[in-house]
């Protein structure tokens, strides 16, 4: 089932990143391989769905962390270098993640398709329906809000730390890391995962 994994990851990958250089990156990292590492017992669509969110976590990460120079100079912003661009994206994936799973409030909540997916987290369009069809008590959508928005801020935390040069106290770099590392939202999934509800 690992190489069907990797057809569909790869698919995924050339969907959703754009950059050339990126895609090659992304294929190196091997999520299939990390995916069917991590629930060895799930079904296929629960692999599927898992292989989406790592996809989803690793490429919007990446795309901050990840400095431009001349050679993988394109037509986005530098969002290592740039806080505010950066923040713009954080801001513009957080309002797409709560309108593509239902989550978003009233005032938020548009008559019209809603905001579109940043390209730098297009795979989680994917991977909301999926989570949103999941069969009663293996996910909570709530909860998954609160976790991929903990995610997404927590990126902010870890680029201001870098970005001022700034080596965070223990305290200060474990209150993002589990954030960041996107540890709660694997385990907001992991029953799903593993089918065991």
């Amino acid at each position: 089932m690992r190489g069907e994994l990797a057809v569909f990851v790869q698919e995924n990958i050339e969907k959703h990143i754009m950059d050339e250089k990126a895609q090659r990156k992304t294929k190196i990292s091997d999520i299939a391989y990390l995916t069917a590492l991590m629930y060895p017992n799930a079904k296929w669509e629960q692999l599927k769905t898992m292989a989406l969110l790592s996809l989803s976590m690793f490429v919007f990460d990446d795309t901050i962390d990840k400095k431009m120079d001349a050679d993988n100079a394109s037509d986005m912003p530098d969002y290592a270098s740039d806080f505010d661009s950066a923040t713009k994206l954080r801001k513009d994936s957080i309002r797409f993640m709560r309108h593509a799973l239902g989550t978003e409030s009233s005032s938020e909540n548009n008559k019209d398709d809603g905001p579109p997916a940043p390209r730098e987290f297009s795979a989680f369009a994917d991977l909301a329906p999926r989570v949103k069809a999941a069969p009663a008590g293996q996910i909570s959508i709530q909860r998954l809000d609160c976790d991929v928005t903990e995610f997404i801020e927590t990126n902010g935390e870890e680029q201001m730390f870098r970005l001022s040069g700034k080596t965070p106290s223990i305290d200060e770099y474990w209150a993002y890391r589990h954030g960041v590392g996107a540890v709660f939202v694997y385990c907001t999934l992991h029953q799903h995962a593993t089918s065991t509800i």
